[in-house]
């Protein structure tokens, strides 16, 4: 089991990845840890959310012929703090704290969101609320929604695969998409 994150205020250890890769003859492999550590850095994203992007491409379909996709990751292509990767995909980890409620937010992006400890509300635009438990999954496609983790002692953790997607068009408007999740303090 990976050691906690110092900055990680939640008590569950920290993630660990594993890439594979291949030979120059096809045989799969694992990529080595000094190419991309498999003990990824782990982040404060704002007071109440603790996070890490444990991978993405650039592209959809990755580009995955000459460790393409390992070059465009590594030289950092990619901007951590984008809830979307344009054209490409990303794979995170966040936790939640107590209480933590977000901003309601949408993004031009197939989000494939899974509860893996505690529990977590999704609320959508008209009020309507899901409760989360581990093992449960949330598909986003381009909604606006917030996130509040119910509970007042225990910290709540998910995976967020997204897949960027084209805007979304109701009744020929184009959606507004918003960028921050940040919490608003509220509970």
């Amino acid at each position: 089991m990976a050691a906690l994150s110092p900055d990680d205020k939640s008590g569950f250890p920290a993630p660990s990845r594993h890439i594979t890769t291949h030979d120059e003859k096809g045989v799969s492999k694992f990529l080595p840890d000094d190419v991309i550590s498999a003990n990824p850095s782990w982040g404060q994203f704002s007071p109440h959310i603790f996070g890490t992007l444990l991978w993405g491409t650039v592209t959809s379909p990755a580009k995955m012929s000459d460790g393409a996709d390992v070059v465009a990751f590594t030289s950092g292509t990619l901007n951590p703090s984008d809830i979307v990767t344009r054209n490409g995909t990303n794979m995170r980890i966040f936790d939640f704290a107590p209480g933590f409620k977000s901003e309601m937010h949408r993004t031009n992006s197939v989000d494939y969101s899974i509860v893996l400890l505690g529990s977590i509300e999704n609320q959508v635009d008209d009020g309507d609320v899901r409760v989360g438990k581990p093992g449960d999954v949330f598909i986003q496609r381009g909604t606006n929604h917030l996130w509040r983790n119910p509970s007042e002692t225990e910290w709540t953790r998910m995976a967020f695969f997204v897949v960027a997607a084209d805007p979304v068009v109701v009744g020929g408007k184009e959606l507004e998409t918003t960028t921050s999740v940040e919490s608003t303090g509220e509970k």
